[in-house]
């Protein structure tokens, strides 16, 4: 169910049934429990209302996407859900976990791309996310990675330093990251913003 809201003055929240598009929330297909619940969110920066009362669910398998213009505060609403930002009122949970009283369990349930990507550019491709994994507690860490080298299309790049790597596979990147944990939430913000297709019959 997904209920409108206000973000901002402008966006809405849309229920997208394929591709993942703008900023996105997506919920791996877990019955037991709301993947993303919130009810009347407000954010104030001073005398901006930045987010207004805006309440809607995601449920498991769903996913979302953010539409609006600049400034109406769809990056605000997903920094609150991966406990970056709090509140100023109202309530938001991660599968279940309150983002304010039970903050990092929260964040163990997410995956999360923000729009400025933070990775270690002086770190090679494997080494990052090696130490991605040691930080998720990433159990079986070089299957995992290799699995999603594949899955990201980041083969034929893996080799070489993050700095070394156009816009678009450090965007792949930070992709894997926040897959690494297999994670139950996957909030992208932005996406699709740099990422571009590989051509047909290249091998990753």
């Amino acid at each position: 169910m997904l209920r409108t809201g206000k973000i901002g003055s402008a966006a809405q929240l849309l229920p997208y049934p394929g591709q993942l598009y703008y900023q996105s929330v997506f919920c791996p297909q877990t019955p037991t429990y709301l993947s993303v619940s919130v009810n009347k969110l407000t954010k104030i920066y001073g005398d901006q209302r930045a987010l207004d009362e805006i309440t809607f669910e995601a449920r498991p398998g769903e996913i979302l996407g953010f539409l609006g213009p600049n400034g109406a505060g769809k990056t605000t609403t997903m920094k609150i859900l991966t406990c970056y930002l709090s509140q100023s009122s109202g309530s938001a949970s991660v599968c279940g976990h309150d983002v304010l009283e039970d903050s990092l369990a929260a964040r163990r349930q997410v995956g999360y791309l923000p729009e400025h990507n933070p990775l270690y550019k002086d770190m090679y491709v494997r080494e990052y996310l090696r130490f991605a994994a040691r930080a998720h507690g990433v159990t079986q860490p070089k299957q995992r990675i290799e699995a999603l080298i594949e899955q990201t299309g980041l083969g034929r790049e893996s080799h070489k330093q993050i700095g070394a790597l156009s816009k678009g596979y450090r965007q792949r990147v930070g992709l894997a990251q926040a897959l690494l944990h297999d994670p139950r939430v996957l909030i992208l913000d932005e996406p699709t913003s740099r990422p571009r297709p590989e051509p047909a019959g290249r091998n990753s």
